[in-house]
């Protein structure tokens, strides 16, 4: 928990990192917790929408990346010949025990960014429906 509180004082987005990492440790958490109806093991994502992502989703996940509570890797599958590659996404490390979910890179969940976006702006009340979606 301590690392997840110290978010808030790294940059002016702090607030947003924490409930960043709050809502996507959550999601993780569900999914292993769960592990029926999806596949196993679910704890990198990638932005599903096709075009460019908007700025604030940019600067959100700069800013992730740049504070070490995301870790961001080279896609590693193209959907078509078309696709240019994109990044995936994961939760530092050092947060999986305490969501409990496995800190290994097995396989990636698709979030469009207006998900994303809410897991920041309304957490609580996203996280509640994210798997009804």
């Amino acid at each position: 928990m301590k690392n997840v509180a110290e978010l808030e004082g790294l940059s002016v987005q702090g607030a947003q990192l924490t409930k960043l990492v709050l809502g996507l440790g959550r999601v993780f958490q569900v999914l292993a917790y769960r592990p029926e109806g999806h596949s196993p093991e679910q704890n990198q994502f990638a932005l599903s929408d096709k075009g460019l992502p908007t700025s604030e989703i940019i600067a959100l996940l700069n800013a992730a990346v740049m504070h070490l509570a995301l870790v961001r890797s080279a896609g590693t599958k193209l959907a078509g010949d078309e696709d240019v590659r994109a990044y995936d996404y994961s939760l530092h490390p050092i947060f999986a025990p305490f969501f409990v979910f496995s800190y290994r890179k097995k396989r990636k969940l698709s979030l469009p960014a207006a998900k994303l976006l809410g897991l920041v702006e309304d957490s609580k009340a996203l996280s509640e429906r994210f798997f009804r979606a």
